[in-house]
This record gives structure tokens, C-alpha cells and sequence, in this order.
């Protein structure tokens, strides 16, 4: 949060900078829950009826039945708009992206590891994606060093190229 501190608004609104970090804590949280209801909707939650707890976690995994795309549609859509609203547009694109880039990875993860999601997951993914966003609106892309960024793309094709073999 005090490196969004440090981004300027142009022109500087009426609270300042405070108005870029309110601002950027709303999209954040708006953008991250909206990951969980895509993934709900394309994967399979995992019900386990043998557990001592089953009857209170299932529920969930039943529950998607209700769960259609016009809803999911909607999520996704007023997030957007959120983001789009509260932010300057460079930054909503750049909250946008690594909120999309996040769900779609966590997707392939959960899949392949667990063959599905769950509630812990989703929210482990939720959390994680905030902080991710927070990382992007505050990143200083546009002076990026890409050899670094390169070095730091191949652990995670590595991590990537293991889950998908599961």
C-alpha cells in the first residue's frame, strides 16, 4: 500500500493521494473475490462425504447447481466496471490483467492438483490475488528490467509445465 501511496492522480483529486489508495484497496477486492465465482462455475468442486464435516462443507459443491453464467457474467462484469470506474485507466488495465492471469492459473492448478476446487483453495487464491493486484497497480512497468523479469518467467514456466503433467 505505501508504494500506491506514492502514485500520483492526475489531475490530483480532492483527498490526494488517499483517494488512489482507497481506491485501489476497492479493486483489489472487488477484482480478487471475482476470481472465485469462474472458478466455481468451470471446475468441479470437490465434496468429500466421508469427512466428519461433509455435511457442513458440501453443501457448496451443491449449491453450484444455482450458480448459471448470467450470474457469473455478472460478477465478472461488475468487477470490471469497478475497476474501470475507481482507477486511471492504465492502472485498471494492469489490475485487470493480473486479476484474469491469476484466475486462469489458479484454475489449471487446482485441476490438476486437486482435480477440482474447494473452499480453502478459493479462498488461498482470492487472498493471493489481491496481493497481486496491490503488486501491479503499484509496479513501475514502464521501466522494467526484462532480463530480470525473463529470469523470473522460467521458474514459473517450470512450476506450470509440472502441474499440467499431473
Amino acid at each position: 500500500i505505501a508504494n500506491i501511496a506514492k502514485l500520483e492522480t492526475n489531475p490530483p483529486g480532492f483527498f490526494g493521494t488517499m483517494e488512489i489508495v482507497a481506491s485501489s484497496i476497492i479493486v483489489g477486492q472487488s477484482l480478487s473475490r471475482a476470481t472465485a465465482v469462474p472458478l466455481v462455475y468451470f471446475y468441479d468442486y470437490i465434496t468429500d462425504d466421508d469427512d466428519a464435516k461433509g455435511d457442513f462443507y458440501n453443501w457448496f459443491g451443491e449449491s453450484t447447481r444455482v450458480l448459471g453464467w448470467v450470474r457469473v457474467c455478472f460478477c465478472v462484469v461488475s468487477a470490471i466496471v469497478i475497476a474501470l470506474l475507481a482507477l486511471p485507466q492504465n492502472l485498471a488495465l494492469q489490475a485487470l490483467v493480473c486479476a484474469t492471469c491469476c484466475g486462469f492459473l489458479s484454475g489449471i492448478y487446482g485441476n490438476s492438483i486437486l482435480g477440482g476446487v474447494i473452499g480453502d483453495f478459493l479462498g488461498a487464491t482470492i487472498c493471493m490475488t489481491e496481493l497481486a493486484i496491490y503488486l501491479s497497480i503499484s509496479g513501475d512497468f514502464y521501466n522494467a528490467d526484462l532480463n530480470a523479469l525473463a529470469r523470473l518467467a522460467i521458474p514459473g514456466a517450470i512450476v506450470l509445465l509440472v502441474c499440467s503433467r499431473r
